[in-house]
């Protein structure tokens, strides 16, 4: 399956509660995401518009009276199994932290699916092993001065996390 932006797999979630037009969907992205991300009108159509020609959202046109008709989007069965599939999924990075897990979270409370303590399970899994993998490379190699400070901004990255997501377990459990 081709790997989607967060974005798109935002969208999917948000059409997970049913159908809705692109004004609306947007509308409702700012709302819940708002404090993780920024996406501007344009940019979240254009995510709308990859997801349709990838056949994970449909549309039909819905009547208004005095106005053009309304352009409404649905999940289509492809696009529920896309977004449960990267839902589960841990992120693979420190870097996809802020964006892609916190918006997993939001999805969890949002569509109130069970999951949540898995993925975070998940998650700690994942830094426990980037920890082990970081520490094995600072004991192979010879380290200077500067790839000391490097590992130590790592390290450091890898255990505030891990801290974060033994809270996040705390709350979900």
């Amino acid at each position: 399956m081709e790997e989607r932006l967060p974005l798109e797999y935002a969208a999917l979630g948000l059409l997970m509660r049913g159908p809705q037009h692109g004004y609306q969907l947007h509308q409702d992205f700012v709302r819940y995401f708002g404090p993780i991300w920024h996406c501007g009108r344009s940019q979240f159509y254009a995510a709308l518009k990859a997801l349709e020609a990838a056949g994970l959202v449909t549309s039909s046109q819905e009547p208004q009276e005095g106005r053009p008709p309304r352009h409404v989007l649905h999940i289509t069965p492809a696009g529920q199994q896309a977004f449960l599939e990267w839902l589960h999924a841990p992120v693979l990075s420190v870097r996809q932290m802020r964006v892609e897990f916190l918006s997993k979270l939001r999805l969890f409370d949002l569509l109130d699916l069970p999951g949540a303590t898995a993925l975070i399970e998940a998650q700690l899994a994942v830094c426990d092993e980037r920890l082990a993998r970081l520490e094995t490379a600072r004991r192979a190699g010879r380290a200077n001065d500067f790839d000391e400070l490097v590992y130590t901004f790592r390290k450091g990255q890898l255990e505030a996390v891990r801290s974060w997501l033994e809270q996040c377990r705390c709350r979900y459990t």
